[in-house]
């Protein structure tokens, strides 16, 4: 759906759906921006994204999210809950928890 978007919207994206991370490095010589999803059962997307990121020597990663900003808990649940514009990788590694992904399911600001 994002990929039809972007197409329809006149995105110069690749007309497949990536199934590696090498798979979608090479797309890139086709078109500046590929989409994709999680590459197999455990692999969050947030792993891949930052996965393809390092991959593709990007400068960036932006990980898409329906909260506006990186929160100290979860703010749907904790009214107190303090948001942060800038985190160093450790501060951001102790709200996350360790750096073992364990299991898939639980929702976080990002997997660890």
């Amino acid at each position: 759906m994002v990929r039809e978007s972007l197409a329809d919207a006149g995105v110069m994206v690749s007309g497949t759906i990536p199934h590696s991370i090498n798979e979608a490095t090479m797309l890139f010589d086709e078109r500046p921006v590929v989409v994709m999803g999680g590459t197999t059962p455990g692999h969050t997307t947030d792993a891949v994204a930052i996965r393809l990121a390092i991959a593709s020597g990007a400068e960036r990663c932006i990980i898409c999210t329906n909260v506006d900003r990186v929160y100290d808990s979860d703010p749907q649940n904790d009214l107190n809950a303090k948001a942060h514009d800038i985190l160093t990788h450790e501060e951001l590694q102790e709200i996350v928890g360790p750096a073992e992904h364990t299991h898939a399911g639980p929702c976080g600001v990002v997997d660890p």
